[in-house]
């Protein structure tokens, strides 16, 4: 923004535009939606300051109306000066932000046109004092585009945090009469004052020195000309009168102050004059001018913290409402008013004193006695309620601490837990693997872990919503899917699926029926829930999950019905092998082709199991373990260009109920049962053309009855 000459508004902007600009056609742009623009910051100068405040409006050059039109009323707006770089605030907005409201703000003469028409129409919020750019740099680091300039646009995460650094530093009645109405030094705002004091002819030096101690005590100096300008201050008084004083609390003997005003007042012309004026007038006192005086001063001064809902959300509105005094701090505000009064009211009592005391000097040729106790007493007075404000001050400084300490126990929460996110996700995703529910020897489990047999390291992740065992479980896209199962006599046929990066379980479609001891496979985008059984007995179904439907949808059954079968995927097509009916364990094996809708009889395993494993290395199927009566621990694989199944080396231990998984060209089996029916903690790892051999690792701890996928 600017004023005055021309040349000196155009540096006021943020930066030369360079020769190329985004797409938007602005460079210093965050270009934030209106939904996500939480506040605006204007610019401005020492030159230009002051006639933004005068006429109520912020503006700034024409390219940043991409994003002043998404102003509306009440949005929080903040003022910086580039000429010192500290930023202005409270404000709001008073209009919605539009081209030229103010078509010649900011021009010499008003001749030309405005050189900054995006514009707003604003209110002060709150007087606080400006924030220098190491205060509030932090809160923008990510809007900075270069070293000395960033962007306008603020989040409420930013506003948030710029409003309450404001509320922590509010302006004093002090620095309000410093500011109100100008921006200039005491000195010029003291000769504004009495050049003001010329024009309507009724105060004096004296009461310019009194307007002079508004910095410490509280009275403004445009308080002092109105109540001045409106009645005559009381004057010679009887030399036994006393006035009562509201914050003395009792009668003030009238004494003269020749110490302070006999050498500056008692030789002003004016005085004199205005002495003979109201003597031949008679006029009495002012009633009640300086207590008109504080209570227009705190109306000015004070503030509410409700910013409007239709630009900050509610949330933002309830963390960043600035504490409200105690009652403490109400009685302090109440007696410094009646400070400030007893004090103005005794320092007009002590001039007429002088006063009295020069004419009785001059009829009787004696010099009056005086004292400076009363002066001593206000001084002190004076003192102790700056102590009290700089309290109020720390009292605010230390709420806002608590709330940023609040604030950061939340962010710590929040990193621990993307920590514990980031950890469990350090593996590749070709060596994690997911252990969901199942038995540990204790208790029966809804935990989901991820394991690493490299690293020998398990870590817990989010449940499930409730214990199963003998479900089944299948990658599909990168997160795990687990369906069906049982717990006690409760057979499920709910479907959810785990996304490591989001660490979350969603609800999937529901199985046609409810069933467990099933085998799962993902195919072409589809996962196939094969096999199993319930109360009711085996069952030879086949249910495809169709993720774009949201749905199961049945095809065509197996040749047989198979409970604990073992499937697995390679080629496209699905192989089946073993499970249980109500005849007994079996060794035959079929296939089906989704091109196809069709299941074909293969050959036969070699031995009869159950609650075995099938996985796929090296485009060979091998079948692991299993039960036929007794836990086994023969290894049969099948090529399936020659399809036939040929005894592999034994796994070291027979073992059923247990996972299986291919990483690095290698099989993984772990947990299960043992034939003694201990549950096992062991892992041992398979390669071709070495064999098994046992590894050593426990992490993963003892575990049956689950279900398991690499992700």
């Amino acid at each position: 923004m600017g004023a005055g000459r021309k040349t000196q508004t155009i540096i006021a902007t943020e930066k030369s535009q360079p020769s190329s600009w985004t797409g938007n056609g602005i460079y210093s742009a965050r270009n934030l939606r209106e939904k996500d623009l939480a506040a605006v910051i204007f610019g401005c100068k020492h030159s230009t300051i002051q006639e933004c405040f005068e006429n109520s409006i912020f503006g700034i050059p024409a390219p940043h109306y991409t994003y002043v039109k998404n102003i509306n009323p009440g949005l929080p707006l903040f003022l910086f000066n580039y000429s010192d770089r500290k930023l202005h605030g409270l404000y709001e907005a008073a209009s919605n932000g539009r081209l030229n409201i103010n078509p010649q703000a900011w021009t010499e003469d008003g001749s030309d046109s405005t050189p900054y028409p995006a514009q707003v129409k604003f209110r002060t919020k709150m007087q606080c004092q400006p924030l220098s750019e190491d205060q509030f740099g932090p809160i923008l680091a990510e809007n900075y585009h270069a070293p000395k300039y960033f962007w306008f646009e603020l989040d409420q995460n930013q506003t948030k945090k710029l409003i309450s650094l404001f509320s922590s530093f509010p302006m004093t009645q002090k620095q309000n009469s410093l500011l109100r109405g100008s921006f200039g030094s005491n000195a010029r705002e003291k000769q504004r004052l009495e050049s003001q004091v010329d024009n309507n002819g009724g105060l004096t030096d004296k009461d310019i020195y009194i307007a002079s101690m508004k910095p410490s005590c509280g009275i403004s100096y445009s308080s002092i000309v109105k109540n001045t300008s409106s009645s005559v201050v009381q004057r010679a008084q009887p030399e036994n009168h006393s006035i009562t004083s509201s914050g003395m609390g009792s009668s003030v003997p009238q004494k003269p102050w020749t110490a302070l005003f006999n050498n500056e007042i008692a030789s002003d012309p004016r005085r004199e004059i205005e002495e003979s004026k109201a003597e031949d007038s008679g006029c009495g006192t002012a009633p009640d001018s300086w207590q008109e005086a504080q209570v227009s001063n705190l109306q000015e001064d004070s503030y509410t913290s409700d910013w409007s809902s239709s630009s900050v959300s509610p949330s933002l509105h309830e963390e960043i409402q600035p504490s409200q005094p105690d009652e403490e701090h109400l009685d302090t505000e109440a007696n410094s008013e009646s400070l400030y009064e007893s004090m103005a009211t005794m320092i007009i009592a002590e001039d007429s004193q002088v006063e009295l005391a020069a004419h009785t000097t001059e009829a009787y040729g004696s010099e009056p006695k005086c004292t400076d106790f009363n002066f001593t007493m206000a001084k002190l007075l004076l003192e102790v309620e700056e102590l009290k404000g700089s309290h109020l001050i720390q009292a605010r400084k230390i709420d806002f601490l608590e709330q940023e300490l609040i604030v950061s126990r939340v962010e710590m929460q929040h990193l621990k837990g993307r920590c514990e996110m980031l950890e469990s996700s350090l593996l590749n995703t070709d060596e994690l693997l997911l252990i969901a529910g199942g038995y540990d020897g204790s208790s029966w489990l809804s935990n989901l872990d991820s394991y690493s047999p490299f690293k020998d390291l398990k870590q817990p992740l989010v449940p499930m919503n409730f214990a199963r065992s003998h479900t089944s479980a299948a990658n599909l896209n990168g997160e795990l899917f687990v369906f069906g199962g049982v717990h006690g006599d409760q057979w499920y046929d709910t479907v959810d699926s785990y996304n490591p990066t989001t660490n979350q379980w969603i609800s999937r479609p529901s199985l046609n029926r409810r069933k467990g001891h099933l085998s799962g496979v993902s195919l072409n985008n589809k996962i196939f829930a094969v096999g199993g059984g319930n109360e009711e007995g085996s069952l030879s179904d086949v249910e495809m999950l169709d993720v774009n439907a949201a749905k199961w949808i049945s095809v065509q059954s197996m040749l047989e019905k198979r409970y604990a079968p073992a499937a697995a995927e390679i080629g496209g097509i699905i192989y089946v092998a073993g499970g249980y009916n109500e005849s007994g364990y079996l060794n035959s094996v079929e296939r089906y082709d989704p091109r196809e809708h069709s299941w074909i009889q293969l050959g036969s395993l070699n031995m009869k199991r159950g609650w075995h494993s099938m996985v796929v290395l090296n485009e060979k199927l091998y079948a692991l373990g299993g039960y036929d009566g007794k836990m086994l621990s023969t290894v049969e694989v099948l090529d399936p260009r020659v399809g036939v199944w040929i005894m592999e080396g034994s796994m070291s231990i027979a073992r059923g109920y247990f996972g299986a998984v291919v990483m690095r060209d290698a099989i993984y089996a772990f947990g299960g049962l043992d034939s003694n029916g201990t549950i096992l903690d062991k892992v041992e790892r398979y390669k071709q053309n070495h064999g098994w051999k046992a590894t050593g690792l426990k992490g993963i701890g003892k575990r049956a009855f689950f279900c398991t996928a690499a992700v």
